[in-house]
């Protein structure tokens, strides 16, 4: 135990941050299911959860990021009632979060530099996956009828604004590899 805490303060800082975005996203699903399935506070929610994420984080090259993933989707599945909601978007591109760090923290030594070619590599993926689950959850919106608070503007308007944060973060990874 002494030596991963050891290897974790021998981290650089791209390794942290990709580590960071662990909890940060294990946090933003809890909140958004507990937007979604109108929970105010549960501690299976608003405990374990985050702290499944910090070890996820501190530990992503062991089978913790899957127990991470499939708690998480349990969670949703008995939380909340209404299969399409807004938050349902938010909820599956912090899946999609945990499961890329989770995979790149594991994937490059804790102590080495995140390689450039690692993240052109990864930025247009990522983009492209979410970008086809927004593509997904817009069709399902629109066969259900678009019945949110804004209809049908509002589900456009949250695809838009998707868009822009997607476009945003490609833009910040080519300008984050270019400069490595």
């Amino acid at each position: 135990m002494k030596e991963q805490w050891e290897e974790l303060l021998a981290a650089t800082r791209a390794q942290l941050i990709v580590r960071a975005a662990v909890v940060v996203a294990t946090v933003v699903f809890a909140l958004a299911l507990a937007l979604a399935g109108g929970v105010t506070w549960d501690p299976w929610l608003m405990v374990v959860a985050p702290l499944l994420g910090l070890l996820a984080a501190a530990h992503p090259h062991s089978g913790l990021p899957t127990l991470l993933v499939v708690y998480l989707v349990g969670l949703w599945a008995l939380t909340v009632t209404e299969p399409w909601t807004p938050w349902s978007l938010l909820g599956a591109a912090c899946l999609l979060v945990v499961h890329a760090a989770s995979a790149l923290a594991a994937g490059v030594p804790v102590a080495a530099r995140l390689p450039a070619s690692l993240a052109r590599r990864y930025a247009p993926r990522l983009a492209v996956v979410l970008a086809a689950t927004a593509l997904v959850w817009g069709a399902v919106g629109i066969v259900r009828g678009g019945q949110l608070a804004g209809g049908t503007a509002g589900m456009l308007i949250g695809l838009l604004v998707l868009a822009v944060a997607a476009g945003g973060h490609y833009r910040w990874m080519a300008r984050w590899s270019r400069d490595r």
